[in-house]
């Protein structure tokens, strides 16, 4: 399993880095990440030793029978952060972007067990009781009031100007949330992704809005997700509300962007596949799930933590 790098250890590089050590931004900001891949897979074999940020490293997988053999492998591959050896030795250090992004928390996507169930069956109740109409009547306006904003300016970027605001500005609309409101919640999104200096105080910003919002939905519940979370039989306590809040406006925003991102790129760059849409041929979820099929997406990081301190993977 994990060919070449099967007798590297992670510590040891970390020790002596060298030059060339791969940088895992230059995959995913780069124009084309799978001309980078074939580059790291070519010195490396299938598993890439990266730098995720200020030094601190990790291993990339990059085969697909290794990659479904960690995720199923929950004994030994976890998703509790309290098994990383980087965050707990300080490596990881706090008030940067890497401790932010994955400090412990207590919802469905850092737990497991018996935990993950209940902080999923949340999850899940919560969603199936949203009024499908009235989140796509509210997204559908707010889309519209951001095109109505860009047109104006005769050109625009589509992901910084458009897509990147959209998942954000659809969990606005789940939670209940005025347009002012959306906004703030949209600009903490763009920056938390950033990957600048700005992650760190818009996490805090985003996670402070929150729980006032929890605060305001104890007190007077709406019709809207947040206040059935809230609400729910099962009583989260106050971190496992903000944790989980925060991970709904989070946990999917990279991938939503690229996936409405692709589709956007060939509705209007393809005739036949915008023509075929924009008749009824082809409804707007069988566009969506024909770019997921044929087109590809950019990965989605998955994370897993090794519980057995052995240094290599």
């Amino acid at each position: 399993m994990f060919g070449t790098t099967s007798d590297v250890r992670l510590d040891d590089l970390a020790a002596n880095p060298g030059p060339g050590l791969p940088m895992l931004a230059a995959a995913t900001m780069a124009p084309d990440p799978d001309a980078v891949y074939r580059t790291w897979r070519a010195q490396w074999g299938p598993v890439v030793p990266v730098e995720l940020s200020d030094g601190v490293l990790a291993w990339l997988v990059l085969d697909y029978e290794d990659i479904k053999q960690i995720l199923m492998t929950w004994s030994v591959f976890s998703r509790d952060v309290e098994h990383w050896a980087a965050f707990q030795d300080g490596r990881v250090a706090p008030g940067t972007g890497l401790h932010a992004f994955f400090s412990p928390r207590q919802n469905a996507f850092y737990t497991e067990g018996d935990r993950r169930v209940r902080l999923r069956s949340v999850v899940d109740d919560a969603f199936a009781a949203i009024d499908e109409t009235k989140l796509v009547r509210d997204v559908r306006t707010a889309c519209r009031a951001l095109l109505a904003q860009i047109a104006p300016l005769g050109q625009a970027d589509l992901v910084a100007s458009y897509t990147a605001a959209v998942p954000s500005l659809a969990v606005a609309a789940m939670y209940g949330l005025p347009a002012h409101l959306a906004d703030r919640m949209r600009q903490y999104a763009t920056d938390i992704f950033s990957n600048t200096p700005a992650a760190v105080p818009a996490f805090v910003g985003l996670n402070t809005m929150l729980a006032e919002l929890i605060a305001i939905r104890r007190e007077d519940p709406g019709d809207d997700l947040l206040s059935t979370i809230v609400h729910h039989e099962h009583a989260l306590d106050d971190t496992e509300l903000l944790d989980t809040a925060q991970m709904i406006q989070s946990a999917g925003h990279e991938m939503s962007v690229a996936w409405t991102t692709m589709t956007l790129v060939h509705l209007l760059g393809d005739h036949d596949f915008g023509t075929r849409t924009r008749s009824g041929r082809l409804m707007v979820d069988e566009a969506l799930d024909n770019v997921m099929v044929h087109q590809g997406l950019p990965p989605e990081w998955w994370t897993r933590l090794c519980v057995m301190r052995q240094g290599r993977v």
